[in-house]
């Protein structure tokens, strides 16, 4: 069965001109049925558009069973192959996910994609791993996204206060109510990806606007949506500041 979130990202891939050819051909076996590329192969279809693609006739009915079978390299492991993936493969993948994704859970994205954007805004990587390292992912890509938008000046002081734990005499320190309430899923093995991202986003929101926070909720809206080719607001800081 074909699976929609994959074929539709294979088919992004083609129709942008992004789609990376292989040495993995389409297989066919003797009695003529597609056993290994039909994502692929709809993709292209549906794209309406023409790409080279090996094929391999007559394969054996037990090549089947040796599909997807050998050592696969993780995301990771491949993302780091063509970035600094400073936070470490799987890490960095996870946090350019969420940070792609957003506020929009049900987006699947292809690893051409991700390698790209990773192309694009390795000192968006750099930046994180100096700031947050070993925060979840999500709330890497939301403080990430606050940091696109309002600068450095605006959103550092909170990654130091929630990387280090640093609330001072504050009981109404957004942070601290970030802190403790991602430590309260932890504990309690509540593990919503996408709820840690709209809950830090609520408390960012609450932090530059000076505001006391002692419980967090989680916001809807997000900071802002990405443009064309994964651009940023021409009013944000980032774009104020590198332009080209």
């Amino acid at each position: 069965k074909v699976k929609y979130n994959v074929k539709e990202a294979y088919k992004r891939d083609i129709i942008n001109d992004c789609w990376i050819p292989s040495d993995e051909s389409i297989g066919i076996d003797y009695n003529h049925v597609v056993y290994n590329g039909r994502h692929r192969l709809t993709a292209l279809i549906e794209s309406e558009k023409e790409w080279p693609f090996y094929i391999s006739f007559n394969c054996l009915e037990d090549a089947k069973f040796t599909v997807d079978s050998g050592a696969k390299r993780s995301s990771g492991e491949k993302l780091s192959m063509v970035v600094d993936s400073q936070l470490g493969g799987g890490r960095t993948t996870g946090f350019l996910r969420a940070l792609m994704r957003g506020v929009n859970s049900n987006v699947k994205y292809s690893e051409t994609e991700i390698a790209e954007f990773a192309s694009q805004w390795q000192p968006l990587i750099t930046w994180i791993h100096k700031h947050l390292p070993k925060g979840k992912a999500e709330v890497q890509a939301a403080v990430a996204k606050a940091y696109l938008f309002y600068g450095p000046d605006k959103i550092e002081e909170f990654c130091q206060r929630l990387r280090g734990v640093e609330f001072g005499k504050n009981q109404a320190d957004p942070a601290k109510a970030l802190f403790f309430a991602l430590n309260r899923s932890k504990v309690n093995r509540i593990n919503v990806a996408l709820a840690a991202y709209k809950k830090t986003l609520n408390a960012i929101d609450y932090d530059l606007r000076g505001k006391e926070l002692y419980k967090v909720h989680e916001k809807e809206d997000d900071i802002f949506e990405w443009g064309p080719e994964w651009s940023v607001p021409e009013d944000s800081w980032w774009a104020k500041n590198h332009q080209k």
